[in-house]
């Protein structure tokens, strides 16, 4: 133990007096963000989302629109990033609102996520495709197997089973539809989900939460 606080002592010391370390300047301007120079690396690098990080093709993939999502959020700075996402999108979605990617049967909750860029981009353009794409998702989550408490499964081959990443997946998609489309009971459902799953996955001894709960107990950590 003696040895090792000497060797963080002295290492503090050589990081702090070698005059080797550079003063952090924080960018003020828009090049000089951290949000800006991670989309301009990621578009510098695939052409597409579609093919992000070498995809063979287009999925309709949670991860992908995520970071489709954050790029967007740099439209106000320059309307290519906007464009990013939309393109990425479009790939995916047709004039009738289909998206042959995405299989609303397997009860996925994972793929309610990426129906946000949707609303995203109806709110933005007011084409009309993107609006007629996302009944199929209402209709997923008002099919969607619960446990006895009222909880999303995480997914179909995931039985009985609610998980932290649920409550990211499908709450913030449910509340943007029912603001965005008067339909105030989805507001409900999402607050429900929240309190359930913090109530079934708090560890009251630590006050931090569990991963996942399986209502079951048929798995090994549950």
């Amino acid at each position: 133990m003696k040895q090792i606080v000497v060797f963080l002592w002295a290492s503090l010391i050589v990081c702090t007096c070698s005059g080797r370390q550079k003063p952090i300047s924080i960018e003020t301007d828009d090049a000089g963000k951290w949000s800006v120079k991670m989309a301009d690396a990621v578009m510098t690098r695939f052409d597409t989302l579609a093919f992000y990080n070498h995809r063979k093709k287009a999925g309709w993939s949670y991860d992908v629109a995520m970071l489709g999502m954050a790029i967007h959020k740099l439209g106000d700075i320059n309307p290519k990033y906007a464009a990013y996402m939309k393109t990425y999108m479009d790939m995916l979605v047709d004039d009738a609102g289909n998206i042959p990617a995405y299989n609303r049967l397997s009860y996925n909750i994972d793929f309610i996520n990426p129906a946000r860029n949707l609303i995203l981009l109806f709110r933005q353009t007011g084409e009309e495709k993107y609006r007629k794409a996302l009944p199929q998702f209402i209709r997923q989550m008002e099919e969607h197997p619960k446990t006895k408490t009222g909880g999303y499964w995480h997914k179909k081959r995931y039985p009985w089973q609610i998980w932290l990443d649920g409550v990211y997946m499908g709450m913030p998609f449910l509340t943007m539809y029912a603001r965005d489309f008067d339909q105030p009971q989805w507001f409900d459902i999402a607050a429900h989900e929240i309190k359930l799953v913090y109530e079934k996955t708090i560890d009251t001894e630590t006050g931090l939460l569990y991963h996942a709960w399986d209502e079951s107990r048929e798995q090994r950590w549950a």
